[in-house]
């Protein structure tokens, strides 16, 4: 049978084991707790710069309703098809695309909340639920590419590394949010503009991953924006777009993206 004194000094001794576990428990605990909120705040400050760098706070605002226009062209492997494009984003799920091939009548493809619409022809087809979908994927991903979801602090954002973007360093950020497929964006390290984004929709049964590549930036009304653009799908080329110009509206009435 332990005496007392030996059973207080083995009390003594689980204690301790147990207050060292514990305590150091609570040190892991709290070095994640401050890895976490060191790494939203290094989120945090390269978004603020990115939108310093693209003109501030205000002039992103004002990008968010906006009306764009290019010439570019198709890359085919039977050749190169030429066209223009015309796109008004009126912000998250509110778009109208135009794209005209070969001087031919134009094909429109619009986006008003939660109904969409195509146009060829002159004839106008409500879009299908799947590609509805897929459409307000998109949406969201060039509503996203204007920056102000993440000025706001709407998506959870982490950074997930480093990359080279036509020989610079470049900070790619994943954005997250409930629904929407990975998106990522990089961000120039030494300029802090957006410079490229990848991210993925669902087109034919199958999943596309698609690049696009921005250069040639030139500034619109405050905001520093590309007037080039290259296109990849899967790892080819598909589209260059060129001559790109911008024009924005305090607000854009409802009529622009409904089924005419």
């Amino acid at each position: 049978m332990k005496s007392p004194a030996s059973s207080r000094r083995e009390f003594c001794k689980a204690l301790s084991a147990m207050s060292a576990a514990a305590l150091g428990a609570m040190s892991a605990a709290t070095i994640l707790s401050q890895a976490s909120a060191a790494q939203e705040g290094e989120e945090a400050t390269v978004i603020r710069k990115v939108i310093d760098a693209t003109g501030g706070m205000e002039a992103v605002r004002k990008g968010a309703i906006c009306r764009r226009t290019a010439t570019g062209k198709i890359i085919d492997p039977q050749g190169e098809i030429p066209f223009k494009e015309d796109v008004l984003t009126g912000g998250r799920d509110r778009f109208r695309f135009s794209i005209t091939l070969n001087n031919t009548s134009p094909v429109t493809l619009a986006l008003n909340g939660d109904k969409g619409w195509n146009g060829t022809n002159g004839t106008i087809t409500p879009l299908p639920a799947s590609r509805l979908k897929e459409t307000k994927q998109e949406s969201l991903v060039m509503h996203l590419a204007t920056l102000m979801p993440l000025a706001e602090g709407k998506f959870k954002t982490k950074i997930v590394g480093l990359d080279s973007i036509a020989g610079r360093d470049a900070i790619a950020m994943e954005i997250q949010a409930e629904g929407l497929r990975p998106v990522v964006f990089h961000f120039d390290k030494g300029k802090m503009l957006l410079v490229k984004r990848t991210y993925e929709t669902f087109e034919n049964g199958k999943v596309i991953r698609k690049e696009v590549i921005h250069q040639d930036f030139e500034e619109f009304s405050g905001l520093m924006l590309p007037t080039k653009e290259y296109w990849n799908q899967d790892g080819k080329p598909f589209v260059e777009i060129s001559s790109i110009k911008y024009t924005f509206y305090p607000k854009i009435d409802d009529s622009f993206f409904s089924k005419p």
